[in-house]
């Protein structure tokens, strides 16, 4: 095969103009090295390993593996269908090895057995296991020791059950509990490792990574020793259409209900009105030049008296609101994401900006078919923590990116209409799938359709409704105030999408028809929501 290499690149941005100029003796080396690596990150014949967090969009990436791997089971050297299997990594920042549990048990209908002290949940042929917090400055190596052994009997076992004898690893940002378990695993699961892929490690390569120099050069060490490949998959080099998963998934909040168990969502829902209203009361701030203690006990007064305790925190302490966040530009430009999010009726747990990061590796398992729409890039990365990188055909590091292969650099649509079409009808596949099981299972336990199956809990739709009235007027009330003839028309658009997905979005749209239901038994309390 031939070998290459293209001048340094400064940012993945840069790759798209550099795939454009390959040399054409050198495209057909590249699309074979490119075949070799989807091959074996898509490998049906492997175990797959995917290291998640407990929030929505990760939980959608669970269900619609989880519905794959249900649909297309394996076949042994004989022929005999044998049960596809998964393991999942998962902390417990923001509960997230508690939520996945949880959606496991929602989806499969199955208690899950309980192993290795509690940190390994079993379905099946699917695992959960309780691990480390790679996210910490400072891991926790009792935590990390712990997980490594722990994940090292898992895999050995449910190697066992699924007849794999490889497996494939999808791990997150943080690279240093993964190159903890290279290190300390067994010989023979240590050699059994396929490929890798990690996730928003890296964007653009800048200097505010969440890896240092050390941990990239340990990885790469680790991977020529064992001969694998490092795929890596970042926002810059497989753009998203969709910042939120109701981009992609219409009428979300509807299927909310449905989708996630009640001890899941009802977090998110709590988490969404606490943030909402620190979002609304900043705006509402700004207009009144207020900030700090005057506006947390504003918000305090105006809450139901028996929302207290249930969802109330941010947005009752003075420090949400310091001057300058409740400026009204950087108010304004602050809450317009609200409209997406309570048109889902959540909000992420750790973080209040769109995370559909997990949605980029919804191609990456075990059957998935490769397509022409990417290529895996081999790289070079700079090896004495600079930022710099070239394609070479050496590299131990691929990019996962569109192929742009001879389109002249233009970043023609073709390939990115076709990756969309391809993630979009897996999400919608793997989601609309368990809807349809979900609502078919509870029928066939009870014979009939259950009232409240699949529907948001009375006390939940009860304290949107009434919460949700206090938010609508007063953005309202502030659009038609004096602060309002002074903004611009897009920040007048803005609040009034907010104001529109506070009365009639996805989610309002499920807890009105769960108050309509309440006001038919007499049980109504007065709260109403109109857009």
């Amino acid at each position: 095969m031939a070998s290459f290499k293209s001048p340094a690149l400064a940012s993945f941005a840069s790759l798209t103009a550099a795939l454009s100029k390959i040399p054409s003796q050198n495209r057909d080396a590249l699309q074979e090295l490119s075949g070799e690596a989807s091959a074996l990150i898509t490998a049906s014949d492997a175990l797959h390993v995917y290291e998640i967090g407990g929030e929505p969009d990760d939980l959608v990436l669970l269900t619609v593996q989880i519905e794959w791997l249900k649909k297309h089971p394996r076949e042994d050297h004989r022929g005999t269908k044998v049960p596809a299997g998964a393991i999942f990594l998962a902390s417990n920042r923001n509960r997230s090895f508690g939520r996945v549990v949880e959606q496991l048990e929602h989806l499969t209908s199955e208690s899950p057995q309980r192993h290795l002290a509690g940190h390994v949940a079993l379905f099946g042929p699917f695992a959960v296991v309780r691990t480390a917090d790679s996210t910490a400055q400072t891991p926790n190596l009792s935590a990390l020791q712990t997980a490594t052994k722990n994940i090292t009997t898992t895999l050995s076992q449910l190697s066992k059950l699924t007849h794999t004898a490889k497996y494939v690893w999808h791990h997150g940002p943080y690279l240093r509990s993964l190159t903890h378990f290279i290190a300390n695993t067994t010989p023979a699961i240590r050699n059994a490792l396929l490929a890798l892929t990690v996730c928003a490690a890296i964007t653009s390569l800048d200097a505010h990574a969440p890896n240092t120099p050390a941990d990239w050069r340990t990885l790469e060490t680790y991977a020529r020793r064992l001969r694998l490949p490092i795929i890596l998959i970042s926002p810059d080099t497989i753009p998203l259409q969709y910042t939120y998963l109701n981009h992609l998934l219409k009428n979300f909040g509807e299927l909310v209900p449905a989708l996630f168990p009640a001890s899941v969502y009802t977090e998110n829902v709590n988490h969404h009105l606490d943030l909402a209203h620190v979002l609304v009361y900043r705006v509402a701030a700004a207009a009144a030049h207020r900030h700090s203690r005057a506006v947390a006990s504003k918000v305090a007064a105006a809450l139901p008296a028996h929302h207290a305790g249930v969802w109330p925190k941010a947005c009752i302490r003075p420090e949400a609101y310091p001057p300058e966040r409740c400026r009204m530009k950087r108010a304004l430009a602050a809450m317009k994401p609200l409209a997406w999010y309570t048109d889902m009726g959540m909000m992420p747990l750790g973080s209040a900006q769109g995370s559909t990061a997990a949605l980029a590796r919804v191609l990456l398992g075990p059957g998935r078919p490769t397509d022409d729409a990417t290529l895996c890039v081999p790289v070079e990365i700079a090896a004495r923590g600079g930022r710099a990188f070239r394609i070479s055909s050496a590299g131990t590091f691929c990019v996962y990116t569109l192929n742009r292969i001879g389109d002249g650099g233009k970043g023609g649509g073709v390939p990115e209409a076709l990756y969309h079409a391809l993630v979009t009808k897996a999400v919608l596949g793997g989601v609309e799938g368990f809807v349809k099981e979900f609502y078919e299972r509870g029928k066939n336990e009870w014979g009939y359709q259950r009232e409240g199956l699949g529907q948001v809990p009375d006390g939940v739709a009860v304290m949107w409704g009434e919460v949700y009235q206090g938010l609508i007027q007063q953005l309202r009330g502030l659009a038609q105030g004096e602060a309002g003839q002074e903004w611009a028309e897009e920040e007048r658009r803005d609040v009034q999408s907010v104001v529109k997905a506070l009365g009639t979005g996805s989610f309002t749209t499920a807890v009105v028809g769960v108050l309509r239901k309440r006001e038919r038994r007499g049980k109504g309390n007065g709260c109403w929501i109109s857009g």
